[in-house]
């Protein structure tokens, strides 16, 4: 936990004054009616997933990175991703990366090491994705993917991965940040 000190006194924030929901498949979104601390009223919408969610950066034996070309509904695009998804009841981020990783890509590892977890988009959603590495991965059989899902793994070094992000390949931000916590593992 950060020593920095906060920048507003507990009086300061938004107080929940009303709230509707509407369950929609995996998630619900949330219609909050908020109050300023002055008394003004503003709509909200913020979406909860039930869970939080893994994202594994896998590196086989080589030293290439495990990637996928997913194809990502919203953007219409196929995005250069990395594996995971979310962490089911019971399951730890680690357990559920090793789950993930053999189902998205086919790959096992040999180690996995916790980075951290940190709130992927908290201007509209409480879900944490936890950062797992994954070392000496190696391919063990075909992935064993969900109906909508649509990857293709490929391998890279980091080098190439960061030259395809410099040339503006369309990229899951997840993956950006998964980039940096490795790196800030090895400091």
């Amino acid at each position: 936990m950060s020593n920095h000190k906060r920048p507003f006194p507990e009086a300061e924030k938004p107080k929940l004054k009303q709230s509707q929901s509407l369950p929609m498949g995996y998630c619900t979104v949330y219609l909050d009616q908020m109050e300023l601390p002055q008394g003004d009223l503003h709509p909200y919408t913020r979406i909860e997933f039930g869970c939080d969610a893994t994202a594994v950066v896998a590196i086989t034996c080589q030293n290439r990175w495990i990637l996928n070309w997913e194809y990502r509904y919203p953007t219409k695009e196929w995005l250069l991703s990395i594996a995971g998804g979310k962490i089911d009841e019971g399951e730890d981020a680690v357990k559920a990366a090793q789950r993930e990783l053999l189902e998205e890509t086919g790959y096992l590892a040999h180690e996995f090491v916790f980075l951290g977890s940190l709130y992927l988009c908290p201007s509209f959603s409480s879900q944490k994705i936890h950062f797992v590495l994954a070392k000496e991965a190696i391919f063990h059989q075909p992935p064993s993917l969900e109906p909508l899902e649509r990857i293709q793994t490929l391998l890279m070094t980091e080098e190439e991965l960061q030259d395809e992000i410099r040339k503006g390949a369309p990229v899951d931000g997840i993956l950006c940040t998964a980039l940096y916590l490795k790196h800030l593992l090895k400091e």
